[in-house]
C-alpha cells in the first residue's frame, strides 16, 4: 500500500522554498504532495534533507516540482541600446547624460 505524504510549504534558511514533512522517515528522491492552507496542491520531489526534528516528528527539506524542467535563461529586460557602462544601463531613459543604474556620467 503506497500512501502519499502530505506536506506543507515552508521557507528554508537559505531563502528558498521547501516543505515541512510530518515524518522523520522522509528521504531524498521521495515524491510528496504539498498542500497550502488555502488548499492549493502539487507534487514535489525531495532534493535535500535540511533538518530532522525528532521532538516535532517532522523533516524540513528542499524540493522541486515533479514536472519542472530546468529553468530557462531569464529574459532580457532592456529596451534601447546599451550605453557601454559596466553596469549595463541603456539609452532609453530621459536623462541621456547620466547612467540610470549607477548614476554616474558616461
Amino acid at each position: 500500500m503506497n500512501t502519499t505524504i502530505i506536506a506543507s510549504p515552508m521557507k528554508l534558511r537559505d531563502g528558498s522554498w521547501g516543505a515541512r514533512v510530518p515524518s522523520k522517515d522522509a528521504v531524498e528522491g521521495q515524491t510528496i504532495r504539498i498542500r497550502t492552507r488555502a488548499g492549493k496542491e502539487w507534487d514535489a520531489v525531495i532534493t535535500r534533507i535540511q533538518e530532522r526534528k525528532s521532538w516535532d516528528n517532522e523533516t524540513h527539506c528542499a524540493t522541486r516540482g515533479v514536472d519542472n524542467a530546468p529553468a530557462a535563461a531569464p529574459a532580457q529586460r532592456h529596451r534601447g541600446t546599451r550605453t557601454g557602462c559596466a553596469c549595463g544601463s541603456v539609452d532609453e531613459y530621459s536623462k541621456p547624460s547620466d547612467c540610470w543604474n549607477c548614476r554616474h556620467d558616461r
